[in-house]
């Protein structure tokens, strides 16, 4: 844990992407936490794997478990320090090549990642909201700035529920860390869609709102389609609600067969990438943006199928896909 956290707070402090601009919102939620980690953190592990050997022989709790894990790690040293044959658990390359803690220090590298992104998404759409909220009280609000504070609201709320889903991981909340995600292109695609990587993404497949790609559309089709991008993101947002805590990417938490996910398994993915289709719909003149949403389209397809090649390990889930039938879209596909 404190390897993870140090390298993480490296890669705050020195990548562009964090310590730059706005970005850096992070470091006001990092630093603290990092200080506090280094002056207590390291004690708290220390005794609670300890004391969990203890209670390991005395109990049927789980073998691999953050604080088992932590003894684990412990007495390899231990055992390197004093010369000890270590047994073939405690090896490094059986400690490092076990499946199931190898599981729990990629669930640690996902948290790490994505949790810091949502409290980076979270802090720029609530910026963003607070000052759409002070325009459309001007009089000169028109129709872009009203849309501008609900889009970014819907966002917030996305982020905001899904940095508490990264952070949160409890047997109470019954969202605890099952498996994580152990195809590489499933990680590829995934990264994609998401900073820095996704810069990349977008120099591959380049999405343009300018002058030169627009088509005319009147002012009452641009309102329809608005509105419509804006239904759909309700919908993306309604699938980050029901996920609710166990929400988190390339892991797996649990099923979730509420909300939008009783009736298709992938709403989130479809509402996201058709509300794109709409937002750009005004831009394809002579063809303009259609290659590149297509890419899209086809990262999020990926996604989705290596997403339920990994679920589909889990009973639970190949039962819930045999009840709700359709990926994206009901009765059709």
């Amino acid at each position: 844990m404190l390897g993870l956290f140090s390298v993480a707070g490296c890669v705050f402090v020195r990548h562009p992407f964090y310590n730059g601009g706005d970005n850096q919102d992070i470091l006001i939620f990092f630093t603290p936490f990092y200080r506090l980690f280094l002056t207590y953190g390291w004690l708290y592990y220390l005794l609670e794997g300890f004391l969990f050997a203890k209670i390991l022989k005395r109990s049927r709790l789980p073998l691999f478990t953050t604080p088992n894990i932590t003894l684990l790690i412990l007495r390899r040293i231990s055992d390197s320090l004093s010369r000890k044959t270590p047994g073939p658990l405690l090896s490094w390359r059986a400690f490092f090549f076990n499946k199931h803690i190898r599981s729990k220090l990629l669930g640690f590298v996902v948290k790490a990642y994505f949790g810091s992104l949502m409290l980076i998404f979270a802090t720029n759409h609530y910026r963003t909201v607070a000052e759409a909220l002070r325009q459309v009280a001007l009089p000169t609000a028109d129709l872009d700035t009203r849309y501008n504070l609900v889009y970014h609201s819907l966002f917030l709320i996305d982020a905001g529920l899904a940095s508490i889903g990264y952070f949160s991981e409890s047997v109470l909340l019954k969202n605890r860390l099952k498996s994580v995600d152990p195809y590489p292109l499933s990680w590829m695609v995934t990264l994609a869609c998401y900073p820095p990587f996704n810069g990349g993404t977008g120099e591959l497949l380049p999405l343009h709102m300018g002058d030169e790609c627009q088509l005319a559309f009147s002012a009452s089709a641009l309102v329809a389609l608005k509105v419509g991008t804006i239904v759909l993101y309700v919908i993306y947002v309604w699938a980050t609600i029901a996920l609710n805590v166990k929400f988190s990417n390339l892991t797996h938490r649990g099923v979730v067969a509420t909300g939008p996910y009783a009736v298709i398994r992938h709403p989130a993915y479809i509402g996201k990438n058709m509300a794109w289709w709409l937002e750009y719909l005004p831009y394809l003149r002579n063809g303009a943006n259609i290659l590149p949403l297509i890419g899209w389209n086809i990262i999020y397809l990926l996604r989705a199928l290596y997403e339920e090649k990994h679920l589909s390990a889990d009973p639970e889930y190949v039962e819930y896909a045999k009840q709700v039938k359709y990926r994206f879209i009901p009765w059709v596909v």
